[in-house]
């Protein structure tokens, strides 16, 4: 069955003055999307200073949780890239770490395109017509 990867990247984070506040406030709001969704199957997690990364069953939630932590770490910038597809691994429920498959690689794909392209926002996995349509509304909403 098809999952829903989500890998984020603070948008130059180096700049950041005060990174220690913007990691806390980010702690905190990631803390508390896994507490409350049902949807996140491995918990958004902080892989590295400025990426953190979630496995999700659907999509039910994920667009709500975007703009929950645009808003908690606002004005900071940051990408989102979504893949949908297979895992062939197990399922870390207690860290988005040391998974693989499909839904992981293509969520890495687009966010390397997104970097190249100077966007903030991707969906891939989808069928090529409805990814174009889906994509170009996200950058409009973003």
């Amino acid at each position: 069955m098809k999952k829903l990867a989500l890998i984020a990247d603070i948008v130059e984070s180096r700049n950041i003055g005060d990174r220690k506040k913007l990691q806390t406030k980010l702690k905190r709001k990631l803390t508390s999307i896994n507490r409350k969704s049902e949807s996140i199957l491995s918990p958004l997690t902080i892989t590295l200073g400025d990426e953190f990364q979630g496995l999700y069953k659907n999509a039910d939630v994920i667009f709500l949780n975007i703009f929950e932590i645009l808003l908690a770490i606002y004005p900071v910038k940051v990408r989102f890239s979504l893949g949908v597809g297979e895992i062939s691994t197990v399922i870390n429920k207690e860290n988005a770490i040391g998974m693989d498959g499909e839904a992981f690689y293509i969520a890495r794909e687009k966010m390397n395109k997104l970097k190249e392209d100077n966007s903030l926002i991707s969906i891939g996995g989808v069928e090529k017509s409805i990814e174009r349509m889906i994509n170009l509304n996200l950058e409009l909403v973003y």
